[in-house]
């Protein structure tokens, strides 16, 4: 399709249709309807007692601590196997967008250890080393990190041109001193 000259007139139908939107959207906006007194955002928040302080505290933390595992009360040899085999715990990425959305608590047999993840399968019937190593777990899912498609194919293209440039430069370099 050959372009043409636009003309001032084949442009005047288009300025006469955004002003028509313009003044629409204008007459919309004065019927919008607006805050009275008696449905005041901040009526709510000034009749309401603010908490003391450490009522506030306990509140925070009651939520913080929601969604996390209580800290693990062991100690000793299988808890320090159990922090060893959570520290590479990863969930799958669906899995993972589940977790961020809240929708899997801490308590979930996601984090449980397997025969496969256990340094030594007979500390699975061990309580504390299960404990700990589904805390471990937990917190590890919680500091891991969703990439975005096609990263690790953009890192490893990136690596191969930079390898390809630097032996292209080597390359250059020792054929022109000799």
């Amino acid at each position: 399709m050959p372009l043409t000259k636009q003309t001032p007139g084949s442009l005047s139908g288009m300025k006469t249709t955004l002003i028509f939107i313009f003044c629409c959207l204008i007459a919309l906006a004065q019927k919008a309807p607006a805050q009275t007194a008696g449905h005041d955002s901040t009526a709510k928040a000034d009749t309401a007692k603010p908490l003391p302080r450490n009522e506030r505290l306990r509140e925070i933390t009651a939520r913080r601590n929601a969604m996390l595992l209580p800290a693990p009360p062991y100690s000793g040899a299988p808890a320090k196997a159990a922090r060893r085999d959570a520290r590479m715990f990863r969930l799958p990425k669906d899995m993972l967008l589940k977790l961020r959305a809240g929708n899997i608590p801490a308590t979930s047999n996601y984090f449980n250890p397997t025969a496969t993840t256990a340094s030594n399968p007979a500390l699975l019937t061990d309580s504390g080393y299960v404990k700990t190593y589904r805390y471990y777990a937990f917190n590890a899912a919680q500091r891991q990190i969703i990439h975005p498609a096609g990263t690790r194919l953009l890192i490893g293209g990136a690596a191969v041109v930079f390898a390809a440039l630097t032996l292209a430069l080597i390359i250059v370099f020792s054929h022109s001193k000799g």
